[in-house]
């Protein structure tokens, strides 16, 4: 559920199974306001008088987090309005959280992440063994000074590195939760990253390429990876099924020939290797 909030200029969203919500939205709708609904299947939405609550009805614009997840805010230093991410860890799979839906005001900050061809305020993980590095996308919607706000319980997340790829900044999260910058309305939208591994370790920073399945492709995401990327894969019996070079900066959808199995996806350019067991289901 979106609801737009005029106070940052942009919409929060609610999962109503999860509980997670951004920009200061939750699952209580204030008198006269209106809302967007993404049912995860066709079906009837109807509400009546049960629905509603008095207590604390005035109280909307609220948060609420989980020790799991990560709250990545941006706030505009021109004023020109703030957003809001959330990164969910404990899931059974990777799987997509809410939708982004952008802001209708031109010079409003966003941000999101991506998985395949979706832009994603919300994102749900299994752990951070089996995703060290998290891209985070941002648009500044206008030139200035920009501010991110990252709040998570370090108890759980005990080493958190931010990436700045324009200024091959890294900040260590644990120590200080703030990072301010400077962007360009024409930067690159893949300018961030989130690392999640022993600070000062960086065997994970050389080679932060991520390998997926959507259902019938294999996603193989080098948005953070500035080199070309041999990419190899193997069934469990070691026959080399795939052979690809890919370009760097970029997200690739490929097709494997094959029936459902664990396949071995080897990833290796001048910069580093990553070798990553996925469960393909199958071809169209």
């Amino acid at each position: 559920m979106w609801i737009w909030n005029p106070a940052v200029n942009n919409y929060g969203v609610c999962n109503s199974f999860t509980g997670i919500s951004t920009n200061g939205v939750t699952q209580y709708i204030a008198p006269m306001q209106g809302f967007f609904v993404q049912a995860a299947s066709a079906g009837n939405l109807t509400m009546n008088n049960d629905l509603r609550v008095f207590e604390g009805a005035s109280n909307w614009k609220s948060a609420k987090y989980d020790d799991k997840n990560i709250s990545i805010r941006v706030i505009s230093e021109a004023g020109n309005g703030s957003d809001e991410a959330i990164i969910g860890f404990g899931y059974s799979k990777n799987e997509n959280g809410a939708t982004k839906l952008f802001s209708r005001v031109p010079t409003a900050p966003s941000l999101y992440m991506i998985s395949g061809s979706d832009n994603l305020s919300v994102c749900y993980f299994t752990d951070t063994s089996e995703n060290p590095v998290v891209p985070v996308q941002f648009t500044s919607g206008a030139t200035g000074n920009f501010t991110f706000t990252f709040n998570f319980d370090q108890f759980y997340f005990e080493n958190v590195m931010l990436e700045d790829r324009k200024t091959k900044n890294f900040q260590n999260l644990n120590a200080n939760t703030t990072y301010t910058f400077y962007s360009s309305k024409s930067d690159a939208a893949n300018r961030f990253a989130l690392h999640f591994g022993p600070a000062g370790n960086n065997s994970e920073f050389g080679f932060p390429a991520k390998v997926y399945t959507d259902g019938y492709q294999l996603i193989v995401d080098l948005t953070l990876v500035s080199h070309a990327t041999e990419t190899l894969g193997y069934d469990i019996m070691g026959r080399q099924l795939l052979l690809q070079r890919l370009e760097g900066e970029t997200v690739h959808k490929l097709n494997v020939n094959t029936v459902p199995q664990v396949l071995v996806v080897s990833l290796r350019n001048v910069a580093g290797s990553l070798n990553q067991k996925v469960f393909w289901n199958g071809y169209r």
